[in-house]
């Protein structure tokens, strides 16, 4: 498979070989298709997936998950591409931790897949602020809100 956006992106004459998913791959040297990332696992193994393996014996399972919101209402600004791929990189580039970056908005970013370690949430501001509430968080009072909780549960 040939990963034609890296390439374009860097102005590289001959676009760069990717692994696709299942792939051995190493993460310092070799490159997995997108969505994929390589993940590594017991034993010096490491696979291009989507997400960490389901067997416990992989090593992502024992990294702290941290999510971080990004909320936008209005639209989204014409420099959205580099946003998502800024975010995205560091997601992927995160080490010890298992990073995802929540979008939250009315709309999801139009034209712009979403890379990996990044996800949206759709939600109006008024939802946001309710979720909050129980939270004993305000988004008027300046103080911000952090909390321990499920990435996949709710707010």
């Amino acid at each position: 498979l040939l990963d034609l956006s890296a390439a374009l992106a860097v102005g590289e004459d001959m676009p760069r070989q990717c692994l696709a998913a299942a792939s051995t791959c190493d993460a310092d040297l070799q490159r997995c298709c997108p969505p994929h990332r390589c993940w590594r696992g017991p034993a010096r193994v490491a696979q291009c997936r989507l997400s960490c393996p389901v067997d416990m014996s992989w090593p992502c399972h024992a990294a702290p998950r941290v999510g971080l919101v990004v909320a936008r209402w209005g639209g989204w600004p014409a420099w959205t591409p580099l946003l998502l791929k800024t975010l995205g990189a560091t997601a992927n580039a995160s080490t010890g931790t298992n990073l995802t970056f929540l979008l939250v908005s009315e709309a999801p970013p139009r034209g712009v897949p979403l890379p990996p370690g990044v996800r949206f949430l759709r939600m109006g501001l008024e939802g946001l602020r309710q979720s909050l509430w129980p939270l004993g968080c305000s988004l008027t009072d300046g103080r911000g809100c952090a909390r321990l909780a499920p990435l996949d549960g709710p707010a």
